[in-house]
């Protein structure tokens, strides 16, 4: 199958009516209203790597000392404060061994457990990021995980024909399109011209709407819905580092309500 793309209304496969949940003020930061049938999702941690120019010595990308411009004081105040203090690595940087998030996290001292997110590491390690590690990349699965997913996905014997869908803010021309393909050319949609920083898609659904996959281009892990049989396959990939996730989760900055307790530093409202 040749990829398609068109022209759509919308640069979202489906659309989540917040008046199902009117009393949970919370209610948008849930699985729930991300995926348009979260039945069993699985949450995919992006992964996270070694620096070898790093030494792992306790710094932070915080007050590692590096050659980067001078900042404003105003923007390096805005920056100290953010969500997430990290970089991901680019193509040109050096990458080390991959880090399993249970290993960093627990060598943190926290609890591991599925609403762990970047968040409780930088807020158990002063409020930044360990210099000598590559964050996760947001939004998007690294290429070897991307393609160990759609391995398993194809082992499984999934509903091939997809669709996606991609904000329109990160395409070229800046419109809404939707793509068609086969599930073995969901790596091509990601480096199709007009998905401008080859990241994503942000949605991918079975045409048979079977199975969905959510990369948002804000959070450091993707969620994926499908049967029970699949999950068990992408719960065995050691390279995915899936955890089962509920429906009614956060994915937001204030997911970790375990951890936020053991960590001295107050979250930011």
């Amino acid at each position: 199958m040749t990829i398609r793309i068109e022209r759509t209304d919308s640069d979202a496969l489906w659309e989540w009516d917040q008046a199902e949940s009117p009393d949970d003020p919370n209610a948008k930061y849930r699985i729930r209203s991300a995926m348009p049938f979260p039945g069993v999702v699985v949450k995919i941690f992006h992964g996270i790597y070694e620096r070898p120019v790093v030494a792992d010595d306790g710094q932070t990308w915080n007050n590692r000392k590096e050659d980067r411009p001078v900042r404003d004081p105003a923007v390096e105040k805005v920056l100290k404060g953010s969500t997430l203090v990290y970089s991901s690595a680019g193509s040109e940087d050096a990458i080390g061994r991959r880090v399993r998030w249970k290993e960093l996290v627990q060598s943190l001292g926290l609890e591991w457990h599925p609403k762990v997110n970047a968040r409780s590491i930088t807020q158990a390690n002063g409020g930044s990021w360990p210099a000598h590690l590559w964050g996760p990349e947001e939004g998007s699965l690294d290429t070897e995980q991307l393609r160990a997913l759609v391995r398993v996905l194809l082992d499984a014997g999934v509903t091939r024909e997809a669709v996606a869908t991609h904000p329109l803010w990160r395409c070229e021309p800046m419109e809404a399109w939707r793509w068609s393909f086969e599930l073995a050319e969901l790596e091509a949609v990601r480096e199709h011209p007009v998905n401008k920083y080859g990241d994503g898609p942000a949605e991918v659904m079975a045409t048979d709407r079977s199975w969905f996959l959510h990369q948002d281009i804000d959070l450091p892990f993707t969620l994926l819905s499908a049967s029970e049989d699949v999950v068990l396959r992408v719960l065995a990939a050691p390279v995915l580092e899936a955890v089962r996730a509920s429906p009614a989760d956060r994915v937001d900055y204030k997911a970790d309500e375990v951890n936020a307790a053991r960590t001295a530093t107050p979250q930011n409202d």
